[in-house]
């Protein structure tokens, strides 16, 4: 449980760095990343939800889960209806 209450409040304070940690890819510093609600029609939950604008780039949206234990059943929390 301390992992991941750790790892959302890094995501929070610093998304573009964490998006780059997460992906393991440099982020470019012209993108936006902009959170959304963790609850939405048609997503069930997940901790973080970002909709990541990068120049020259479609946009794209990133769903989180951070997890201490992998837990199987957790993934249908983020499954787009």
């Amino acid at each position: 449980m301390l992992y991941d209450i750790a790892s959302k409040r890094l995501a929070q304070l610093a998304p573009a760095p964490f998006l780059s940690l997460l992906l393991q890819s440099p982020v470019d510093p012209a993108t936006h990343v902009e959170e959304l609600p963790q609850e939405m029609p048609t997503l069930n939950r997940a901790d973080q939800v970002w909709r990541v604008i990068s120049p020259g780039a479609e946009p794209y949206l990133v769903l989180s889960e951070f997890l201490t234990n992998w837990d199987a059943d957790k993934k249908l929390d983020v499954v787009a209806v």
